[in-house]
C-alpha cells in the first residue's frame, strides 16, 4: 500500500504544474495511460482542468486527493473501518484489478475477496494499471455486464 500512495503521490507532484493548452494535459495522460482510448483521454483532459486568468491550465483536485489535512492515524482509521464496511455487505460485489497497478496489489485484492458475500467475482485485467476505466474500458464493462446479469439471475 505504502508504494501506491507514492505513485499516486508521484503522479500528482508531476501533474501539479501548469499546462500551456489541454493539448498539453492531453499528452500528459496519454504517457500515464497508453492503452487508454484516445475519445476518453480527450474527454477527461478536458474536464480535468480549469484555465487560469492569465491564460494557463492546472488541474482541478479534490482536497482529499492532495492528502490535505490527513495524518497516518486517520488513514489507520479510515482502512479499518473499510474492512468492517466490506465485511457486513450482504450483496455481491465485483472487485477488479489492473495487473500493471501499484495501487491496489494482489494480496488486498485476494483480502477482499476472502471478506466478500457469497456470489462475489474477481477480475484481474493484465494489459492495465489502477485506472481501469481509461485502460480497459471495453473489457471491464463486458465483465460488468456479465457480471450484473449473472447477479440479477441469482
Amino acid at each position: 500500500r505504502a508504494e501506491g500512495a507514492a505513485h499516486i503521490v508521484g503522479e500528482i507532484d508531476q501533474a501539479l504544474r501548469p499546462y500551456e493548452s489541454i493539448a498539453a494535459v492531453r499528452r500528459q495522460l496519454s504517457m500515464l495511460h497508453p492503452l487508454g482510448h484516445a475519445s476518453m483521454l480527450d474527454r477527461l483532459a478536458e474536464a480535468s482542468v480549469v484555465k487560469r486568468l492569465d491564460g494557463l491550465y492546472e488541474l482541478v483536485l479534490d482536497p482529499a486527493v492532495l492528502g490535505i489535512g490527513v495524518v497516518a492515524q486517520d488513514l489507520e482509521a479510515i482502512e479499518s473501518k473499510l474492512w468492517d464496511a466490506l465485511s457486513s455487505l450482504e450483496a455481491p460485489i465485483f472487485v477488479t484489478r489492473g495487473k500493471l497497478s501499484s495501487i491496489l496489489d494482489a494480496a488486498t485484492a485476494t483480502r477482499m475477496m476472502q471478506d466478500a458475500p457469497s456470489g462475489s467475482r474477481f477480475e484481474e485485467f493484465g494489459m492495465a494499471g489502477h485506472a481501469l476505466m481509461i485502460d480497459a474500458s471495453e473489457s471491464l464493462g463486458t465483465s460488468l455486464a456479465a457480471f450484473l446479469e449473472d447477479v440479477s439471475e441469482a
